[in-house]
């Protein structure tokens, strides 16, 4: 059995015990604060946030700000939606895209209207045409309502008319 602790020591142990609570508890508090003065710095940047830098102000501008990004990322999440539904729509279209390559940048329009008409030669059904030139290089992107495998065999057929067309000196 322990030999029971002498009376100066249980009130030295008691008051360090005491000591070190009430450091635990003023550290607990400083932290507390630090929390509070670095979410009122950050709302401060916001407009939700009104210069009084109370707890309840901080926290109630804390809450409107996360309701306001909260919905912020619905509507992204809704939009990206629409988007991933528009992207998926426009694959079941297919659209066609042809490369061409131009001897010099001014013969771009040429190549443009000599890849229509063959496309026209084709009895191609476009719904939409687009295109876009940059140098000597381009492409033409022509929206149709034909089957993969048919888009793939006037893709290549345009694209051998195009190399014959400036091979022979067009």
């Amino acid at each position: 059995m322990a030999a029971p602790k002498p009376e100066g020591d249980h009130k030295e142990y008691e008051s360090s015990r005491s000591y070190r609570q009430m450091m635990r508890e003023r550290l607990r508090r400083e932290r507390l604060s630090q929390g509070y003065a670095d979410l009122h710095s950050i709302l401060l940047t916001t407009s939700t946030l009104t210069s009084k830098g109370t707890k309840n102000s901080i926290v109630e501008a804390a809450v409107v700000y996360v309701r306001e990004q909260k919905e912020l990322m619905e509507g992204l999440v809704r939009r990206n939606d629409e988007l991933k539904e528009e992207i998926a729509r426009d694959e079941e279209k297919g659209e066609l895209k042809i490369n061409i390559s131009v001897p010099n940048a001014s013969t771009g329009i040429d190549s443009l209207i000599e890849s229509l008409r063959c496309l026209k030669d084709l009895d191609v059904k476009a719904n939409s045409i687009r295109s876009e030139f940059c140098g000597q290089d381009g492409f033409l992107v022509v929206g149709v309502d034909d089957s993969k495998e048919a888009m793939t065999e006037i893709q290549s057929t345009v694209e051998s008319v195009m190399e014959k067309y400036w091979k022979d000196g067009n």
